[in-house]
């Protein structure tokens, strides 16, 4: 069964994508898609992803 798939639209850096699909019978199905984990990571998150977990925010009022 042969589906042609288009990317209307990627939103929010990458975060949000919009595909519209057609079956073979000329239905029509559309879908927005949120990114919640990656595969691999790009290098901008990765990096970001890093230096969080090995140098962490400090908090300057620690609570006592």
């Amino acid at each position: 069964m042969k589906k042609d798939a288009r990317i209307q639209a990627i939103d929010g850096d990458g975060e949000f994508v919009h595909i519209e699909m057609t079956d073979h019978e000329g239905e029509k199905t559309v879908g927005v898609y949120q990114l919640l984990g990656w595969t691999k990571p790009s290098q901008k998150i990765k990096q970001q992803a890093e230096l969080q977990i090995y140098a962490p925010i400090k908090n300057p009022h620690p609570v006592q």
